[in-house]
């Protein structure tokens, strides 16, 4: 690791550990410290990342864990929310599409079908993504309707 990178990666706990003690010396309760110590621990650790985000996001599990601020159970409901789990499910499909080629084989396939005029394909294009996302609201397959949608903007 560089100087930079080492840097970067100290910097969360050091943030977070003065973060924790001023809030302290101003008489704030522990559990309060301890979060918005873990929460500037993260901020930085997100916008440096000197480690990938995923493990970033995995910081405050342990941590609000250990200082007792939340249960497991509390923890694991909150990371387990329905939305949470409709945007990772999304990003799962749009990414595996972008990986794999299928979003440029579904494009040309629509050039293929209706023609190579501009006006023509944009319409069929964007009619097609809005029968798309209309079928999938009907059937809340709501990650295909994200994955659909990033297709679409592309």
């Amino acid at each position: 690791m560089t100087g930079k990178s080492w840097l970067a990666l100290l910097s969360g706990p050091l943030l977070g550990t003065f973060v924790f003690a001023v809030l302290t010396q101003q008489g704030w309760d522990t559990q309060a410290c301890a979060t918005a110590a873990i929460a500037s621990w993260c901020a930085i650790w997100w916008i440096l990342e000197p480690v990938p985000i995923p493990v970033t996001s995995l910081i405050p599990i342990a941590l609000l864990t250990l200082f007792g601020v939340l249960t497991p159970a509390q923890i694991g409901a909150s990371y387990g929310s329905p939305m949470v789990l409709l945007l990772l499910g999304g990003f799962i499909l749009s990414t595996v599409m972008a990986r794999s080629g299928a979003h440029l084989r579904i494009a040309l396939s629509m050039v293929n079908l209706f023609g190579e005029q501009q006006q023509e394909l944009s319409f069929w294009f964007h009619g097609g993504c809005g029968v798309v996302e209309h079928v999938d609201f009907q059937h809340s397959n709501h990650p295909d309707v994200v994955a659909g949608r990033s297709s679409c903007i592309e």
